[in-house]
């Protein structure tokens, strides 16, 4: 059953680069990274929030793109990422989920990048 998670999580991490791709038209790895890892490991906002040294609510505004992510606070959920990354022994079929799962992270970030030229390129007021 925990080697699904890698799929659901791919999948999970996909979807929501791509609504901020489109909200925010910038969002972080380390922010998707962080609240992929959150939501996996069931913790609330609050909970990395504490551990990161900021409040709740800066880090939902980091998180929605609405603050900016500074270089220190970066610094910081990256630590927090490798210290609650968690090992997993996988067999054949596991290892297998997971290389298809970094490839779809992968093409989520493409596919956002590919988004922010087209909306960079599309000329303001134009109509459909």
């Amino acid at each position: 059953m925990a080697t699904t998670f890698w799929l659901a999580d791919a999948v999970d991490e996909c979807i929501y680069a791509f609504y901020h791709a489109f909200m925010t038209r910038s969002t972080p790895d380390s922010v998707i990274s962080i609240e992929t890892a959150r939501r996996r490991l069931g913790r609330s906002q609050s909970q990395i929030a504490t551990a990161l040294g900021i409040t709740q609510g800066h880090y939902s505004k980091v998180v929605k793109g609405q603050a900016p992510l500074s270089p220190a606070l970066e610094g910081r959920m990256h630590e927090w990422l490798e210290a609650n990354a968690q090992p997993v022994v996988l067999d054949a079929g596991a290892h297998r989920m997971r290389e298809l799962a970094a490839s779809i992270r992968m093409q989520c970030i493409e596919l956002m990048h590919l988004a922010d030229r087209v909306l960079d390129a599309s000329p303001a007021g134009t109509e459909g």
